[in-house]
C-alpha cells in the first residue's frame, strides 16, 4: 500500500486537492501557528517552497509543506489525516524527504507539556531527529499574534546555539515574511 504513495506539489489554489489540503492544515495545526490563506497564496508559487499533498492511489492522506534551500531543508507543517495514522505514511514520508540529498533538514515542535507533544517529538526522534533545547520563537504567522515558543529539530545531528541564529538570521526573513 505504501509502494503506491505520491506526492503532488500545488502551485495554486485552483489545483485539484488544494481545499483537502487547507482544510486539513486549518484542523491540525493552531491558529498562531498557520498561516492566513493570502499569505499562503503569496508563497505558493515560490520556487523554494513546496505545498505538496500526499496521496494513496487517488485518495488524500495528508500534507508536507516545506522550504527547501542550498544549505538546508526546512519542514514548516506535515500532517497525515486521522484515518491513515499508524500504517507508516508518515515515517515514509519524512524518510524520503530528509534521504533526498545530505543537507540537513529542520523543524519546529511544540515545547513537550502535552502528550501529543511528547508523542510528536518521539515519532520524529525515531527517525534520527535530535531535540534542540536552544531558546526559539516562531514569527507570529498572523498580524497581532504573539511569536510561539517552540523547539527545533535538526536531523542528521545536533545544532548549535550559533546554528539556530543563523537560521534566524539568513531564513526566517524568507519563511517568515
Amino acid at each position: 500500500m505504501l509502494n503506491q504513495m505520491r506526492k503532488i506539489r500545488l502551485t495554486q489554489t485552483s489545483d485539484n486537492y488544494f481545499s483537502n489540503a487547507w482544510s486539513l492544515y486549518c484542523d491540525a495545526f493552531p491558529s498562531e501557528e498557520r498561516r492566513l490563506i493570502s499569505h499562503q497564496i503569496e508563497i505558493l508559487s515560490l520556487d523554494y517552497y513546496h505545498f505538496e499533498v500526499l496521496l494513496n492511489e487517488n485518495d488524500f492522506i495528508g500534507i508536507v509543506l516545506w522550504w527547501e534551500f542550498e544549505k538546508l531543508k526546512f519542514i514548516e507543517h506535515f500532517a497525515i489525516q486521522h484515518s491513515f495514522r499508524r500504517k507508516g505514511y508518515g515515517k515514509s514520508v519524512i524518510e524520503n524527504l530528509i534521504n533526498k540529498d545530505s543537507r540537513p533538514t529542520l523543524l519546529e515542535v511544540e515545547l513537550p507539556q502535552k502528550k501529543i507533544d511528547q508523542n510528536r517529538i518521539l515519532f520524529y526522534q525515531n527517525l534520527g531527529f535530535k531535540l534542540n533545547y536552544h531558546p526559539y520563537k516562531q514569527p507570529p504567522l498572523r498580524l497581532g499574534s504573539p511569536s510561539v515558543d517552540l523547539y527545533l529539530m535538526s536531523f542528521p545531528i545536533a545544532i548549535s546555539k550559533a546554528y539556530v541564529n543563523d537560521f534566524i538570521s539568513n531564513y526566517h526573513p524568507l519563511v517568515y515574511r
